[in-house]
């Protein structure tokens, strides 16, 4: 064999793990895209159940507050008398 055979074949070699690396880091990045995509949706749909509970509360508290028996004289506008 001489010199020109080997450095091909060792060429060779060479470019076929570096595109086996690249290929391998490509598809782990390429999952950990899907697993972060997956993650936000997740998180935005929990978010907005969430909300929406919060503001069911919120609404039933102020409802509540505004029954109270004190309160609506608290806001009444005093007629003045001349």
């Amino acid at each position: 064999m001489t010199i020109l055979e080997i450095s091909q074949i060792i060429y060779n070699l060479v470019s076929v793990v570096a595109i086996t690396v690249i290929t391998i880091l490509i598809c782990v990045i390429g999952f950990d895209i899907i697993k972060i995509v997956r993650s936000v949706k997740k998180f935005t749909n929990n978010i907005s159940k969430e909300s929406s509970e919060l503001y069911e509360k919120i609404s039933k508290f102020m409802a509540g507050i505004l029954n109270l028996s004190f309160i609506p004289k608290l806001f009444n506008k005093k007629k003045k008398r001349k």
